[in-house]
């Protein structure tokens, strides 16, 4: 479109392609790809409204789409044949074209009448570009536009990694009006497809919590779309949107329930299945900050785990010298427990659950096991280990993550290590991936990473057969 009608008719240079190889070489490109695209709207069309997966919703919008589409390449064909046809051009290139203009000359259809249907259907097929381009920007197949650009924004991090946010003299906290994402986020809203796949993968869904990642995205642009244009005009000042007493939908409470907010467990699998790259997480953590940090709104549950946390530097029942348990200091583990002044490279980080919870303390111990057998000089904290403070964030309390983070860091610091085994998987995220925006920057290994190498470098002698692929 941009070279046969934006340049060779809209600059006047059709008579610089008209009859060259290029044109040839290029329509022929342009045939070939129309079959294909016929054939994969015929392919959607099914798939869309006879064997329909549940997580695609009938759309009229849909419908629009791939009638649309569909009748695009076809007036393509159909330009060519009756073009050609009427034109007496009897050229084998392009073969869709070419093949059609035969059939037609063999019709006995007047010149006249083929050149006419030509002109008819250039100015159909045109007209239609125009009304495509105008209608995708108010549809929600605006991702046909947003999502390439969304693609190639996308962190190159890794995903579900938060960003740290400014605690001090900070007026307000988190997300409470559509205004306050990034333009990222925002971008993220107009790329969706809503093709449901974070839908379907959702455990929060999947379990029966009125979650969908789906519809908070899908809500979240139809939000924006509303407020945008008072936004741009300025008539929507910082505090409207955030009052209901005006009539105007709140962003949290109307538009995405506090409900639905609460019950994400930042996994990350929408993310994870998310075929344009949209971050869910961050904005669902953003509207959870606010509700936590600006209006002291949170579940009974998170308010028990914060106040243990604080108290007692974990999110379980029990007492933190539990970490001492008999358990720990029996006479076939011989654990180095760090005090005040050592120094070490390697810590076994065992996190909360590892040290706290019954059936995981077991699986701690046959950890140390494994290492010991392995040769492994480590140390741990004992008592001295907190939690990472990973629950604490994903609940939006980003004073308590700081805090723990910060001592942490400042902890592993004072005893020189320099590189950090866990079993827990949010510990390995937090220390790993997020850590380093505070200054700590350690080497952070996943047991399974270490089990693997440690039986790949013939460090770990198994008895018995391993019955899996590395």
């Amino acid at each position: 479109y941009i070279i046969f009608i934006g340049l060779a008719g809209g600059f006047g240079l059709s008579p610089v392609i008209e009859g060259t190889t290029f044109e040839t070489v290029y329509s022929s490109i342009l045939d070939i790809a129309a079959v294909w695209v016929i054939i994969v709207l015929i392919w959607a069309a099914i798939r869309r409204y006879v064997v329909r997966p549940e997580r695609l919703q009938i759309s009229a919008e849909a419908a629009i789409i791939l009638i649309v589409v569909f009748s695009l390449m076809v007036l393509h064909f159909c330009i060519e044949g009756f073009g050609f046809a009427g034109s007496g051009n009897t050229a084998d290139w392009p073969p869709v074209g070419a093949a059609f203009a035969r059939f037609l000359s063999g019709t006995g259809i007047s010149k006249s009448t083929l050149i006419g249907v030509y002109q008819g259907a250039w100015w159909l097929h045109y007209a239609l570009i125009l009304g495509f381009m105008v209608y995708i920007p108010r549809s929600k197949h605006l991702h046909v536009l947003a999502s390439l650009v969304n693609a190639f924004f996308k962190p190159l991090g890794p995903k579900v990694v938060l960003e740290p946010i400014p605690l001090e003299g900070a007026e307000t906290f988190g997300a409470s009006k559509i205004q306050d994402f990034t333009w990222k986020d925002l971008l993220d809203l107009y790329a969706c497809a809503v093709c449901g796949r974070c839908h379907v993968n959702c455990p929060a869904q999947l379990s029966g919590k009125t979650l969908s990642p789906r519809e908070v995205i899908h809500n979240l642009k139809e939000h924006l779309l509303e407020a945008g244009p008072e936004l741009l005009a300025g008539k929507l000042d910082g505090q409207a949107e955030a009052s209901s007493g005006n009539g105007a939908k709140t962003m949290i409470g109307d538009v995405v329930t506090e409900e639905e907010i609460w019950a994400c467990t930042t996994c990350g699998a929408c993310q994870e299945v998310c075929p344009v790259n949209i971050e869910h997480i961050r904005k669902i953590i953003d509207m959870r900050r606010n509700l936590v940090l600006s209006q002291s709104k949170m579940p009974e549950s998170a308010q028990l785990m914060l106040r243990n946390m604080q108290s007692r530097g974990h999110p379980w029942a029990g007492i933190q010298s539990m970490r001492l348990r008999g358990d720990w200091t029996t006479s076939d583990q011989e654990l180095k427990i760090l005090a005040e002044g050592d120094n070490a490279d390697t810590l076994f980080w065992v996190g909360c659950t590892g040290a706290l919870v019954e059936r995981n303390v077991k699986a701690t111990l046959s950890m140390t096991r494994v290492l010991k057998a392995a040769g492994i000089d480590f140390v741990v904290l004992g008592e001295a280990e907190t939690c990472c403070g990973d629950p604490a964030r994903r609940a939006g309390y980003e004073f308590q993550f700081q805090i723990m983070a910060e001592q942490n860091i400042e902890i592993f610091k004072s005893h020189n290590i320099k590189e950090i085994i866990t079993t827990c998987p949010h510990c390995y995220n937090t220390i790993k991936h997020e850590y380093p925006r505070y200054g700590g920057d350690f080497k952070v290994v996943h047991y399974t990473e270490l089990i693997a190498d440690l039986i790949g470098q013939g460090r770990l002698k198994l008895t018995n057969e391993l019955n899996s692929t590395l």
